[in-house]
């Protein structure tokens, strides 16, 4: 289903086979009450042999490759520390990398040090420890980030704008004025727009 889209796009996909369904979530939008619900499904689990198979496929890519996005959150069977080992390939290549992930997956993650990190108030706040009260203090905490090698943090704070900090200065851009209907793929734009600039 995923590569007949793709192609139906007119998009190329380098897509590695696996057993089980391909993992399907859905939002669903009550007009009347102005919720959200979701069903995220956990897919189908991946053995050792699909996540060689998928590590093989990543290194004949990323010689020809700009930008690396490791995002979300992975298969069962899959280890927290996979997006530290993709991030550390990526850099023997000189591919910029970036990370937009959640608990383990993140903080192991940085330790690979990736070039751009994408964490919202909520992961941010999951791997600080505390919670942001202020744009004071969500700067400190990405600093301290930038401080242990990453290259830029980007932290989405939802209604209330985004910050990108790097080392050459720190930008704050204030959330725009609309009515939200769902958040889905808020993040993953703002990260395809920082990979687009």
């Amino acid at each position: 289903f995923l590569s007949d889209s793709l192609s139906l796009l007119g998009l190329d996909g380098s897509l590695v086979t696996a057993f089980g369904r391909l993992r399907e979530n859905m939002k669903l939008y009550d007009a009347q009450t102005d919720q959200m619900t979701e069903i995220n499904e956990p897919g189908a689990p991946i053995d050792q042999s699909t996540l060689s198979r998928l590590i093989q496929r990543l290194d004949a890519l990323l010689p020809k490759t700009d930008i690396l996005v490791l995002s979300g959150s992975v298969p069962p069977g899959v280890q927290n520390d996979i997006y530290k080992t993709l991030i550390l390939r990526a850099k023997t290549y000189g591919v910029f990398t970036v990370l937009d992930a959640a608990g383990e997956l993140l903080r192991l993650g940085i330790e690979a040090k990736p070039d751009l990190i994408k964490p919202n108030r909520f992961e941010m706040e999951m791997l600080c420890g505390h919670s942001l009260d202020s744009l004071k203090q969500a700067r400190e905490d990405a600093q301290a980030l930038l401080d242990t090698g990453v290259g830029s943090v980007c932290l989405s704070l939802g209604k209330d704008g985004a910050m990108l900090l790097n080392a050459d200065g720190t930008w704050y851009s204030k959330g725009l004025e609309i009515q939200v209907k769902g958040v889905q793929g808020a993040g993953d734009s703002l990260v395809a727009g920082l990979c687009a600039g």
